[in-house]
């Protein structure tokens, strides 16, 4: 009996021998890289939490600023957008305030997503205070029309007028949103 305890001990030994280092083997080989895997990836996903929350945090407050600066600025954005008076309007508009006006387009260009169309201006007017209340007026207009120099006036004696010759530039923007402020809802949109 003694025999088959000892052959008992020594198979169970080698037994357990073998399952402690396949155990160990499987722990390390298999499991323990898994389980650095795990913590990688979780340590990434709270990064990347952390990076999240902060972009979303720094979006909102730049979408509310963005909201507040068209807000503020709704009249001048209108005037942007809106669309160019053609050159029968804005002689309408200009013979209420000149005599004899012709309006000649000189050049037109675009420059970052601003198109700018430059017409010389030559007309009469009866006194000074017509010719300032042209310039309010044009700053009232639902357009972006900017008078430049050079601005000549000069009395013509026999009609008791004055000749002037200026220049309007009138602007227009023709921006296309990124999808991205389109989606979020954060473009300028005209009020009707």
């Amino acid at each position: 009996m003694s025999d088959y305890k000892i052959e008992f001990v020594v198979k169970n030994t080698l037994f357990f021998l073998l399952f402690v280092v396949l155990a160990i083997i499987g722990i390390t080989k298999v499991i323990l890289p898994k389980i650095y895997a795990y913590k990688a990836q979780l340590t990434e996903n709270r990064r990347a939490e952390l990076i999240y929350n902060q972009t979303n945090a720094d979006f909102i407050a730049l979408s509310t600023q963005v909201r507040g600066f068209i807000n503020d600025n709704r009249e001048s954005f209108d005037k942007l957008y809106a669309q160019t008076p053609d050159d029968f309007e804005l002689l309408e508009l200009l013979r209420e305030y000149f005599a004899s006006v012709s309006l000649k387009q000189i050049a037109q260009s675009m420059e970052s997503e601003i198109s700018r169309t430059r017409y010389q201006l030559v007309g009469y007017v009866n006194n000074n205070l017509q010719l300032q209340e042209f310039m309010q007026k044009v700053s009232t207009l639902p357009y972006v029309i900017e008078l430049s120099a050079p601005l000549e006036v000069r009395e013509d004696r026999a009609s008791h007028t004055l000749k002037v010759s200026l220049y309007l530039e009138i602007l227009q923007s023709h921006y296309k949103p990124h999808a991205l402020v389109v989606q979020e809802n954060l473009a300028y949109k005209k009020q009707k």
